[in-house]
């Protein structure tokens, strides 16, 4: 049988009180990682690149947690997966966003989405793209899913909104937000695309 693993870890901005989650302590990664020779690729999530949708100050950014995880997977010559990625808090097809520790939505503009959290998701890649070689895009309307539905009003982690704000990121529920995507993703010089495989 041929399989490929994939090691993924946490690169989070906040422990949350939890020492072992603390990703600025020195050599973080290796207490959690197994070995070389059992890791194909390393993978990490991709929700927020930066604070504009946290509502208090973590103890690192996501982008230096999610950048260490890269760094990582570099010193171990491994690939890198980003095995789930979606802009958490926004409403693509109600074009608002908001904190993601509760649902307070304000109005923005399809431009402001894209600027806001496409464009630095693609920078990340294109930054990295010695080593970041796959992604997956959760293309979802969270919130007619019961798991994740967020009242107004109630904080993340509570009845009613237990796990956070997450919004709807489907990329065709708007235009704009859809043109550029497939713009971006039908690019062949960044992408490998499935016609490549066929027949073979």
């Amino acid at each position: 049988m041929n399989i490929t693993t994939v090691w993924q870890t946490a690169a989070w901005s906040d422990s949350f009180g939890i020492d072992i989650y603390d990703i600025t302590r020195e050599n973080h990664f290796d207490a959690w990682y197994s070995s070389d020779d059992v890791v194909d690729w390393v993978g990490l999530s991709v929700f927020y690149r930066d604070l504009k949708q946290w509502n208090y100050q973590p103890r690192t950014t996501p982008v230096i947690a999610q950048q260490k995880l890269v760094d990582f997977a570099r010193t171990h010559n491994k690939p890198v997966m980003i095995a789930e990625s979606a802009p958490q808090g926004y409403r693509i097809g109600g074009l608002t966003k908001s904190v993601i520790q509760e649902n307070l939505p304000e109005d923005v503009t399809a431009e402001e989405i894209w600027q806001g959290w496409f464009k630095p998701y693609f920078d990340f890649i294109d930054e990295n793209r010695d080593v970041i070689k796959a992604a997956a895009y959760i293309n979802a309307h969270w919130e007619t899913q019961g798991m994740w539905v967020c009242k107004p009003g109630i904080a993340a982690g509570q009845p009613g909104c237990s796990n956070g704000q997450w919004g709807d990121t489907r990329v065709q529920a708007n235009a704009l937000i859809k043109q550029r995507w497939l713009e971006r993703i039908n690019d062949e010089t960044r992408w490998v695309q499935t016609s490549q495989f066929e027949g073979k």
